[in-house]
């Protein structure tokens, strides 16, 4: 089985943090499971009037860029890796499916996310998540975009298509890819859902469980954040919040 792991690093910020926080922990990861880590710092496919959220987009691109693998994962570049994680269910994923950890589920129930939602005065469910892109769903689910795996034999062409037919609309979506995916994904019955350790979101982890984050002493921050990554196996850091406080492994 041949595997690929896409990680952007464009940009000096997130470049200087990838080398420095989380390239070696992902480096040996790979190594330890046969995967083949593809560290990329130029686009895909060039665009102009380049932002943020166009810029995610590219994402969708990855399976057709690496079309030779068997599976392609599309990984954000504030992922830490707990050494001890396991291998990646690959072996698990029907054909045709693809994979990803559902956000609004966390911790296995949805209420808990509605929590961090109500205090930060953000949209509540998952469905008031889908009508800021002007949406109507029946369902709260939506995946996290930083960890996506795709199958390039069923989704190379498919995403490149994808891709050229709606990057012009890029800006109708509230949440970059991550909202264009959870749509067409879950509308056609294409998601196989995993284990939200393979992709745990530290924001709401902290949100959740250490209210009183501002309190603590940086050595308290570090052992926190320490138990965070030793109860979960793919550590995200979106927007890279409190990674000054991750100790080396």
């Amino acid at each position: 089985m041949k595997v690929a792991v896409v990680v952007f690093t464009i940009g000096t910020r997130h470049v200087l943090s990838f080398n420095n926080i989380f390239r070696s922990n992902l480096e040996k990861y790979c190594s330890k499971h046969g995967y083949d880590l593809k560290v990329r710092t130029t686009l895909i496919k060039e665009e102009p009037d380049m932002n943020r959220k166009k810029f995610f987009w590219q994402r969708l691109l990855v399976a057709n860029e690496y079309r030779d693998y068997d599976f392609v994962i599309s990984l954000d570049s504030d992922i830490y890796v707990n050494p001890n994680a396991p291998e990646l269910p690959l072996k698990d994923i029907p054909d045709g499916k693809i994979g990803a950890v559902n956000e609004r589920k966390y911790m296995g129930n949805y209420d808990w996310r509605e929590i961090i939602q109500k205090k930060n005065k953000w949209e509540i469910t998952g469905i008031d998540w889908y009508a800021l892109s002007g949406e109507k769903k029946n369902y709260n689910d939506h995946i996290n975009g930083g960890l996506v795996i795709y199958q390039p034999k069923y989704h190379a062409n498919l995403f490149s298509k994808l891709y050229d037919d709606n990057i012009a609309n890029y800006m109708k979506y509230n949440q970059d890819d991550q909202s264009f995916l959870s749509s067409y994904l879950i509308d056609n019955n294409m998601i196989w859902w995993l284990d939200e350790r393979f992709n745990k979101v530290w924001f709401f982890w902290k949100e959740l469980f250490y209210p009183i984050w501002n309190k603590l002493a940086s050595e308290e921050r570090k052992a926190v954040i320490a138990n965070f990554i030793k109860l979960n196996y793919l550590c995200h850091f979106t927007s890279l919040h409190d990674v000054e406080y991750i100790s080396n492994f």
